[in-house]
């Protein structure tokens, strides 16, 4: 379709025919030949990627939607940054560097498991499973976030008797609902 910037005289641009394509540069008009590409097909990961973004953008768009999680997202967001961009970058980028630390932990009640982050505001979630050396479940809670936002933290309630074999896990989980287990063997 052509397009005139200035009536008949004027700048036009556009395509005409499917085979000439009118330009304006620098105040002149410039007719070449259209560029066709060939198709490409996508390779394994770009459409792993592409779908991952579809996703993202679904889940931004439900946000958006939902007046709960948009007040969250809103609290949580830059000033100069929408929610929608806010909630969108958090589905793309899953959790990351998240460490167990299970030093404090020697089987007794009021001992602590912790598991810190470089940035644990996209964490809404840490609970906890406690395995005897045997694969009995000891013991199992969520974590409760610390004063400082640095780390969730379990106080042990159970005793046990040997730690040999003991495995403790840990399950994050973020607001857009990406998981990370950690897993340490006493």
């Amino acid at each position: 379709m052509l397009k005139s910037k200035k009536g008949l005289t004027g700048n036009y641009s556009g395509i005409f025919g499917n085979e000439v394509l009118l330009k304006g540069r620098n105040g002149k008009v410039v007719l070449t030949v259209p560029v066709s590409r060939p198709a490409r097909k996508s390779s394994a990961s770009q459409l792993d990627a592409q779908d991952k973004f579809r996703e993202a953008v679904q889940y931004a768009r439900m946000v958006l939607q939902d007046p709960e999680l948009a007040a969250i997202y809103h609290n949580r967001t830059p000033r100069k940054k929408s929610v929608y961009l806010k909630a969108l970058s958090e589905y793309m980028t899953p959790l990351e560097d998240l460490q167990l630390d299970t030093s404090d932990y020697l089987g007794k009640p009021g001992d602590t498991i912790i598991v810190r982050g470089r940035d644990l505001s996209k964490v809404t979630r840490v609970s906890f499973l406690i395995t005897s050396g045997n694969g009995l479940p000891v013991e199992s809670g969520d974590g409760s976030l610390s004063q400082y936002k640095r780390q969730f933290q379990y106080t042990a309630t159970a005793l046990l008797a040997t730690l040999g074999g003991t495995v403790i896990v840990a399950e994050a989980c973020s607001l857009p609902g990406h998981k990370v287990k950690l897993t340490a063997t006493l």
